[in-house]
């Protein structure tokens, strides 16, 4: 299943994962309105493909005139083979520190894999060469489920500790309740 950022974080939200707040625009217009009422703020391209920072498609306007404009060149954007034709306008966080968890299928074994890294970012694939002995590969029973104590013992390995480790747990938890989810 392909979403764009702004759909996944809707599930996200509905499943009592925190996100930023944000509204989505598909015009300048409309991106200078979303820049009011949620500066300051972050204009993100919704596109089916990664890169997105990268290729410029993240920006970070100052005042409304400026998010007007940032979203124009945006929408005339193509990233990869992707024209952009929404925007995610979304408050902007103080981000402490940044992980990356993800599940995807293990094709050969037909089961589920849980992927983290203490030190996320935009290019997780870039990492796991930089630092493989950071990345944590699980690999989850589909009878079993993810049990607490597999969800606390990822999160240690990530560097989580303390609040951080049961908040980065229970976040573990619940991606991979979404993944079962639509699995199905």
């Amino acid at each position: 299943m392909r979403l764009y950022e702004f759909e996944g974080k809707e599930i996200f939200k509905r499943h009592g994962l925190k996100v930023p707040e944000g509204l989505i625009a598909e015009s300048p217009e409309a991106a200078g309105e979303a820049f009011l009422r949620l500066q300051p703020c972050v204009i993100k391209s919704q596109v089916l493909v990664g890169g997105r920072g990268k290729a410029g498609g993240i920006k970070f306007p100052r005042d409304e005139a400026d998010a007007r404009k940032m979203a124009a060149q945006l929408l005339e954007m193509k990233i990869g083979r992707c024209k952009v034709k929404k925007l995610l306008v979304e408050k902007k966080v103080a981000i402490e520190r940044e992980l990356y968890v993800g599940i995807t299928i293990d094709r050969s074994e037909g089961i589920p894999v849980l992927l983290a890294c203490g030190r996320g970012g935009m290019d997780i694939e870039e990492l796991a060469k930089k630092y493989p002995q950071e990345l944590v590969r699980e690999r989850v029973d589909i009878l079993k489920g993810l049990p607490a104590y597999l969800a606390m013992d990822i999160g240690r390995k990530m560097g989580l500790r303390k609040d951080s480790l049961i908040a980065g747990a229970r976040g573990i938890a619940t991606l991979y309740k979404i993944f079962g989810f639509f699995r199905k």
